[in-house]
């Protein structure tokens, strides 16, 4: 699922695995032109072959995108790989 070195959407290099869990995994990843540091989530291969979990997981990324506090990691983009 993921590998250090590996360019997401073309603009993420992932750097380190930070956790997994059953969902996906939580990955530091650094973009690529502007040098920010980032937290990426990637579900897993199997859930993403699933439309509901799939939903759910965009789901959950939209809500976090549109809170804005101290203590929540703000959501800065959404997408969908090329393996899906």
């Amino acid at each position: 699922m993921f590998q250090n070195g590996l360019i997401l959407d073309g603009k993420y290099r992932v750097l380190r695995l930070i956790g997994e869990g059953g969902m996906g995994v939580v990955c530091e990843a650094e973009h690529t032109r502007i040098r920010r540091r980032v937290a990426v989530k990637l579900l897993s291969a199997a859930l993403a072959q699933k439309p509901d979990a799939l939903k759910r997981f965009e789901l959950e990324a939209e809500a976090a995108g549109r809170v804005r506090h101290d203590n929540i990691c703000e959501v800065i983009d959404f997408g969908i790989s090329a393996e899906g």
